[in-house]
């Protein structure tokens, strides 16, 4: 293990924790305990000559760790990326988490550092250090990693994992929204590049190694299985999260997360496709482009199902109505039904009726109302042919000089 800062402000630390935190490792399932977070701490306080003596010595207690260092500035940023921290944890895993022996963070003066890099971790049974390089150029995603990772082994540790190995997963899933928290565009831009790649299915994400795949990837699939589950399972959330911190299977969990769609004919990764980009979208703000509500609908508006012998076989219009009682047809209209309902909050304007009609008519399939189905097909198809011409005159509008628009203003035209 790289060596840490010194003997003498370890055990400061060590004392601060003992003195401020009398009580019981707080985890899961266990009774509430709120401990007060203490003031910035600037060397040895009156009553405190056990301490050893280090006069440029500044401490910080929250919950969950004991923060020491030289620098004000450093004690203040570490503090405030903790207490963000644990509140995060606090959400997810519901409940307020404090530990008797807490995580320390130690912020060390660049000029002063044993170690190389920026950061440095050493887990010693249940204690868990960690140390950062203070300086201004301090990679912020480096250090939320450093800190929500701590976390993250510190409660594996609680529970009975010796190694600490915790899911590579929930580890940059954690880190990338403790990261978020201080720099809120960084949510934004990661839902536009992940738009536009295929979602990962959610065993994929879950099975992640490290090294296994490249980082920023692997990072953002893990961020939106996170959102994603968050929102399907709802208050399961956390129980789903505790099964895989405590070193739960793949398959185990793949299992916890089928209750999703138990009992339904939809299958899961319908659901999870529709579940992740539904989370992506919202965090892009407003509807889709013409161009990709376009797409989608065209996708929508096509089903694949098993034919008689067997082959894979897809159905469009009428052909939906006349294969409907089949299996796989019937499973693939309910998840058609699904996505509808779920698109409707993010699609363009321009292809909002389309939509619409599109999900009546797989609605009637399910119901076996042909009259329904009937005309709710024919106004798909006259609100797409509507839709498609809409979409060719903003085309061309945008494409008109200047002094062209310039003449449909209505302001123009009045004078």
């Amino acid at each position: 293990m790289r060596k840490l800062l010194p003997p003498a402000i370890l055990f400061a630390a060590a004392v601060c924790a003992a003195q401020e935190g009398a009580g019981e490792n707080v985890f899961l399932g266990v009774p509430e305990i709120n401990f007060p977070v203490a003031p910035t701490v600037e060397g040895p306080q009156e009553g405190e000559s056990q301490i050893p003596r280090a006069p440029n010595l500044k401490a910080a207690i929250t919950p969950c760790f004991s923060i020491i260092g030289e620098d004000s500035e450093a004690i203040d940023a570490a503090r405030y990326f903790a207490l963000a921290c644990e509140e995060i944890f606090n959400e997810a895993f519901l409940a307020r988490l404090a530990f008797q022996q807490r995580i320390i963070l130690q912020m060390a003066p660049e000029d002063k550092c044993p170690f190389d890099g920026d950061f440095s971790v050493s887990v010693s049974g249940a204690n868990v250090t960690i140390a950062a390089k203070w300086h201004k150029d301090l990679p912020q995603d480096g250090f939320a990693k450093l800190v929500s990772g701590a976390m993250l082994r510190k409660l594996a540790l609680a529970q009975g994992v010796e190694d600490a190995e915790v899911p590579f997963w929930m580890e940059l899933a954690f880190s990338k929204i403790l990261e978020s928290r201080f720099a809120p565009n960084l949510i934004y831009y990661m839902a536009r590049e992940s738009s536009q790649r295929e979602v990962s299915p959610l065993r994929n994400t879950l099975s992640l190694a490290r090294g296994s795949a490249d980082y920023a990837v692997a990072q953002a699939d893990s961020f939106w299985a996170f959102r994603a589950l968050s929102s399907l399972l709802k208050e399961d959330f956390s129980v789903f999260l505790k099964g895989a911190l405590v070193g739960k299977s793949v398959d185990e969990q793949m299992g916890f997360a089928d209750r999703i769609t138990g009992g339904t004919w939809v299958p899961f990764d319908t659901v999870w496709v529709a579940a992740v980009r539904g989370e992506m979208l919202s965090r892009l703000g407003g509807a889709q482009a013409p161009e990709a509500s376009r797409a989608e609908i065209l996708r929508l508006g096509v089903i694949a199902a098993e034919g008689a012998d067997g082959e894979l076989v897809t159905l469009t219009g009428r052909q939906i109505w006349e294969n409907r009682r089949s299996a796989s047809a019937a499973a693939a209209i309910a998840a058609r039904v699904t996505e509808a309902k779920i698109g409707v909050m993010f699609v363009n304007r321009i292809y909002l009726g389309s939509l619409l009609s599109l999900g009546v008519m797989y609605d009637c399939a399910l119901e076996g109302d042909e009259d329904g189905f009937n005309s709710a097909l024919a106004e798909f198809v006259e609100r797409q042919r509507a839709a498609l011409e809409t979409e060719k005159r903003a085309k061309e509008l945008l494409e008109l000089p200047e002094e062209e628009l310039a003449k449909l203003s209505p302001a123009q035209n009045t004078q």
